[in-house]
């Protein structure tokens, strides 16, 4: 059944539209003789139908699967080094047509204007979306707000800390509290080494609330020739993990000349 709230106001003032919300043409999407009946009963010439028609051609787009909208990922980028790979992450999804709600702290963007050349021109550039770090009354604030995941990356050791506690003390801890308690995809590129037991301790508390902890560590067996194919690589298999392929990295395929370890190099370099 369709619930009031949901119909816009533009709509409901129609007065066609509240005598019929109380028919069982509205309530019911199934046929019955009852509904046929009343159906008859109706001039469909009238001003009365014709707005209804229109009503339920609304009724039909918003019943419409999410599978047929684009994704809308949310981005956050904070202080830890490695702010390319958000850059990375944002330029990938304005490739495939992904909305973007982007939010970058005060130190993410002292890291940028530090490790690289972007500004943040670039980031609104790339973000369908973009929020201060400190307006915790966005949309994406709230759990009615619907997404499909949420990426934090790079993510800082004090934001990983804050999400673990829920110390929702600016609007990207918000955002990844409200992701888990609506139980939508997020993932952490956290990036920090060594590692401290409290480190990894807050890690494992989020692992097992189904959070992806994702250290940004690459891959050698692409054989990369370049920051940017690590970089490449890495947000490309990020972004695997919300259904997004980008098929800009070499993926493992096994070894092409599985011969090329033998038994007899174990202990080649032993002394004779």
């Amino acid at each position: 059944m369709l619930i009031r709230s949901q119909i816009p106001k533009s709509i409901w003032r129609s007065s066609s539209i509240r005598l019929f919300s109380s028919s069982s043409l509205l309530r019911s999407s199934t046929p019955s003789s009852t509904n046929i009946k009343q159906s008859e009963s109706i001039d469909k010439q009238s001003p009365e139908y014709k707005e209804f028609q229109e009503f339920q051609k609304w009724k039909n787009l918003q019943s419409q699967s999410t599978l047929d909208k684009p994704k809308r990922i949310v981005v956050a980028i904070t202080g830890a080094t490695g702010v390319v790979l958000g850059v990375k992450i944002l330029e990938m999804l304005q490739k495939l047509g992904v909305e973007t709600h982007v939010i970058i702290s005060k130190w993410g963007v002292g890291t940028m204007k530090f490790e690289t050349d972007y500004t943040l021109k670039d980031i609104t550039r790339l973000s369908t979306v973009h929020y201060l770090s400190k307006d915790v009354s966005a949309p994406i604030s709230s759990g009615s707000f619907h997404h499909d995941g949420m990426i934090v990356v790079p993510c800082s050791m004090k934001t990983l800390s804050a999400i673990r506690t829920g110390y929702t003390e600016d609007l990207i801890v918000r955002a990844a509290d409200v992701t888990i308690k609506e139980k939508r995809r997020l993932l952490l590129c956290v990036r920090e080494t060594p590692l401290s037991s409290i480190h990894l301790e807050n890690m494992l508390s989020l692992s097992n609330k189904d959070v992806i902890i994702f250290p940004p560590v690459p891959a050698f067996y692409t054989r990369p020739k370049s920051i940017d194919d690590i970089v490449q690589q890495t947000s490309g298999r990020i972004l695997d993990f919300f259904g997004l392929d980008t098929s800009n990295f070499p993926r493992w395929n096994g070894m092409t000349n599985p011969n090329v370890v033998e038994d007899k190099d174990e202990g080649s370099f032993e002394k004779e």
